[in-house]
């Protein structure tokens, strides 16, 4: 059975048992990395970021790293070409599509040409 006699409700405000905690108006890491990749390349004020968002002509930090990762995927990089899917709605069927198998691809040859027979006289 627990013991809810020495239970005692946090204080608002200051709180001595609190003083470590987060501070007032901190941002979780995923709110500021949103932020950032919704940046558009006039609003950068990192100069190397901009001119790498300028150099894919994209409209925001978020669009020149898709660009960079489709560039990635058709030059036949696996990961990038798995996470681009992992954003897709096909990604559930891409294990049941037998596309990624541990990272190897499956590859079949098949003769374009059609099979004549040839008979002999």
């Amino acid at each position: 059975m627990t013991n809810t006699n020495n239970l005692i409700p946090f204080q608002k405000g200051y709180d001595s048992r609190r003083q470590n905690g987060r501070k007032t108006g901190s941002r979780n890491v995923s709110t500021v990395v949103k932020e950032l990749l919704d940046l558009e390349p006039s609003e950068i004020t990192n100069d190397k970021i901009r001119s790498l968002v300028k150099k894919q002509n994209a409209k925001s930090v978020k669009e020149a790293i898709l660009s960079v990762a489709i560039i990635k995927s058709l030059n036949g990089d696996i990961r990038t070409t798995q996470w681009l899917f992992s954003y897709l709605d096909i990604a559930e069927n891409i294990d049941q599509l037998g596309l990624f198998n541990g990272g190897e691809i499956q590859i079949t040859v098949v003769n374009p040409e059609p099979k004549t027979t040839e008979s002999s006289s």
